[in-house]
């Protein structure tokens, strides 16, 4: 565990109170009713009231919040509420992992009916974490709106978007140098890399594309759980999340370019034609964004607790053998 312990030793610094409110900047306070001034302090004010909520031990009980507290009656409406003779008998929830959130697998026994409408055994859910750390992130940053929000506003325009499958492994390594030096230039410079980010094309991002927020269907296509992140921001920031993150080192290694390839294929056959950049222009994005993924896993290790130490290693393990690899310590002094 040298390279996970190494990083949460030297950078606490990402955990500050003006970084949870510059990244709650884009929630909604009534724009054109309130001055600039008046917006921050509710920011501030929504920020500390969430925070303390978060944190409350008698505030978010499992039992009462989360997923223990979900009803046989509850599931049996929101999943089977089509066929009305169709009804949940029991569930029982089986713990997968705990982060950000708890996920976990619910196991459903359905009446006669059920069964013969041919519905689902199992499904997939996320409840408020069972843990203090993660729990008081989440509250702070303000996630646990943003996954509502985006089912409710963006969701219905982009339910079919499809995957394709892949599994991958892990390695072993320690922090070097040129890392710990860009992670630094990084700190001095984010204003800068702000204005970097902003004056690139936009999309929709997810904002955090690991493998594990990923799920496959039996026909072969896959799709993305976990919108509490999404935002504007260039495309290229979700795919090199992925590989950074996702993508054992070999791969990675091999197919990096490959995989930009049918990206941008993809970009182009979906509508963006020309817009679409070349391959040495979506590389050089690629390389330069890298650094955005690897701050979210200094990040993960500076919080503590907020993803299993074994996982957390695995992770950080890949992307600094990415940051080397493509030396996106000159990217990033060429992008400033």
């Amino acid at each position: 565990m040298a390279s996970c312990k190494a990083i949460q030793r030297s950078n606490r610094i990402f955990l500050n109170f003006d970084s949870i409110i510059d990244a709650r900047k884009f929630r909604a306070y009534g724009p054109g009713t309130h001055s600039f001034k008046e917006t921050e302090m509710l920011r501030t004010a929504a920020a500390a009231k969430d925070l303390a909520l978060g944190l409350s031990p008698w505030i978010p009980r499992h039992r009462s919040y989360g997923l223990d507290s979900v009803t046989t009656e509850e599931l049996g409406r929101a999943i089977g509420g089509a066929d009305p003779q169709a009804t949940l008998l029991a569930h029982e929830v089986e713990i997968d992992s705990r982060g950000t959130t708890d996920r976990a697998r619910l196991r459903l026994t359905w009446n006669e009916h059920g069964q013969a409408a041919g519905l689902p055994p199992s499904a997939f859910a996320k409840g408020t974490s069972s843990q203090l750390a993660p729990r008081g992130i989440v509250s702070a940053f303000g996630c646990h709106t943003y996954e509502t929000r985006f089912f409710d506003q963006i969701q219905p325009t982009v339910d079919d978007l499809k995957l394709s499958e892949r599994k991958f492994m892990a390695q072993d390594r320690e922090v070097p140098d040129v890392v710990r030096r860009l992670t630094k230039t990084y700190v001095r410079n984010q204003p800068a890399l702000v204005k970097v980010w902003e004056a690139m094309p936009m999309t929709l991002c997810h904002g955090d594309t690991h493998l594990g927020n990923t799920f496959s269907n039996p026909d072969g296509t896959a799709g993305i759980y976990d919108w509490q992140v999404f935002h504007k921001m260039n495309g290229l920031r979700d795919v090199a999340y992925f590989l950074m993150h996702s993508v054992p080192t070999g791969l990675r290694r091999n197919d990096e370019k490959q995989l930009l390839e049918r990206y941008l294929a993809r970009l182009a056959d979906e509508g963006a034609g020309s817009e679409a950049p070349t391959l040495a222009e979506a590389f050089d994005t690629y390389r330069l964004l890298t650094i955005d993924g690897w701050i979210i896993i200094v990040f993960t290790l500076a919080a503590g607790g907020m993803q299993p130490d074994d996982r957390m290693e695995v992770t950080a393990v890949r992307a600094i053998n990415t940051l080397v690899d493509l030396d996106v310590e000159h990217a990033l002094q060429a992008a400033l």
